[in-house]
């Protein structure tokens, strides 16, 4: 904490904010959702795992334009909550048939 003061005050920076906890609940739930959203909306395999992974190189991208403005987002609660709900979806697709 005290490194984080001094760095703010000797570089000229804000010091980093954070949501609250329901807004947090809330991008990572959107996240989690849009997982499942992408696998639905794709049926092959290839385009199921491409969509997942531009969706995680947005949220990578987002996570750290937020970061750079002074935002500390939560990165792999999200990218988890993406990937483990693309992968259950897929898996009740596959029961399913």
């Amino acid at each position: 904490m005290v490194s984080q003061i001094i760095s703010a005050v000797k570089d000229e920076r804000s010091l980093l904010r954070w949501w609250d906890r329901w807004a947090e609940i809330v991008w990572m739930g959107s996240w989690s959702f849009v997982g499942g959203i992408l696998v639905l909306w794709r049926r092959s395999l290839f385009y199921r795992g491409f969509a997942i992974g531009i969706a995680l190189v947005v949220l990578v991208g987002s996570c750290y334009i937020l970061l750079l403005a002074g935002f500390w987002i939560p990165l792999v609660p999200s990218a988890l909550g993406l990937i483990v709900t693309g992968a259950g979806v897929t898996t009740y697709l596959k029961s399913d048939r």
